[in-house]
């Protein structure tokens, strides 16, 4: 059985699916990007982004997109629910610290989808649609992972497998990791 060769495969085109894939990309590490879905998921998730991500995001030049599309966030809201007191705090106090004193507000498949598209332009980095992980096994060299895909079942060698496919991961389901 022929397999296709790569250093990094991910299961996931999520948030950190991406930024990971991007991250590799950018440091000459080829990487396959595996997502079940015909897209990044379009859907209600987390949509805040906190000063220290905005910084990391920036190292990938993704920020100003961020900036753009979502809304600015000066002030967090802390709520004690059980006695209903709140506490402000207000972020342009660290103006001083970060370049981002502020939170973002912006759904995560923004970012999702901005990076997958922004994989492109990288010969290193392929992104798949509608591939779904099937299984894999590990060995003292690698990893075998063999995918669904709409017209059969491909097969894949890497030297490392991230499993970045959220709550309902299969990765973590062969590894048997528990979810809290």
């Amino acid at each position: 059985m022929k397999r296709e060769r790569c250093q990094v495969v991910i299961a996931g085109a999520g948030p950190v699916g991406t930024v990971m894939a991007t991250l590799l990309a950018q440091a000459d590490v080829d990487v396959v990007v595996l997502e079940s879905g015909v897209d990044c998921a379009q859907d209600l998730r987390a949509s805040t982004f906190h000063p220290p991500t905005l910084e990391m995001l920036d190292q990938i030049g993704i920020t100003p997109m961020l900036l753009e599309r979502g809304l600015k966030a000066p002030v967090y809201h802390w709520r004690d629910r059980g006695s209903g007191e709140y506490i402000d705090f207000d972020l342009t106090e660290l103006s001083d610290v970060t370049r981002y004193p502020f939170r973002i507000q912006c759904e995560q498949y923004h970012l999702s989808r901005a990076l997958a598209d922004g994989l492109e332009k990288f010969d290193n980095a392929d992104i798949r649609f509608g591939n779904r992980l099937l299984s894999f096994e590990q060995d003292a060299t690698g990893v075998d992972i063999d995918v669904e895909t709409a017209l059969g079942i491909d097969h894949l060698r890497a030297d490392y497998l991230i499993g970045a496919d959220g709550a309902n991961s299969i990765v973590r389901k062969w590894l048997g990791i528990e979810f809290d």
